[in-house]
């Protein structure tokens, strides 16, 4: 029997849920509502298995999943500025909430003790002051 050797770990596959809840709202709703379930079911598998061992799931990891889905509506309406042409829109920004996002993703990837992404050199010293104070991981 063959099993899979990369699995998204459950901070991306939480990361992967708000993405696609992102999706069903503003492009297509019964498609991405399908995957959504998808996803859902893997998270599910994965707070059973963490909770079977006795741990329970915390306000920090509540707050962990705010984090994502405030970056990720960020990246996405900063996307859409620069692709329409709009002012406003800014690369630069995306790619500063984006090393947020990959932070928020490690912290619940650390909690049910997998893999993390060590590249997170996008974090950027240099998040601009209008983005708002996004150290919030305490």
């Amino acid at each position: 029997m063959m099993t899979r050797k990369y699995v998204p770990t459950p901070g991306e596959l939480i990361d992967s849920g708000v993405i696609t809840l992102l999706k069903a709202i503003h492009i297509d709703h019964g498609e991405y509502m399908k995957r959504l379930e998808l996803i859902e079911h893997d998270v599910n598998m994965e707070l059973n298995r963490y909770q079977g061992s006795g741990k329970g799931f915390s306000a920090y990891e509540v707050r962990m999943i705010i984090v994502l889905t405030l970056a990720n509506y960020f990246i996405w309406m900063n996307e859409s500025k620069v692709r329409s042409g709009e002012g406003g829109g800014d690369l630069r920004a995306t790619h500063s909430i984006n090393g947020i996002r990959n932070r928020a993703k490690n912290n619940l990837s650390a909690v049910f003790e997998q893999r993390l992404d060590l590249k997170l050199d996008c974090l950027a010293a240099d998040l601009l002051p209008e983005l708002g104070k996004w150290d919030v991981f305490g």
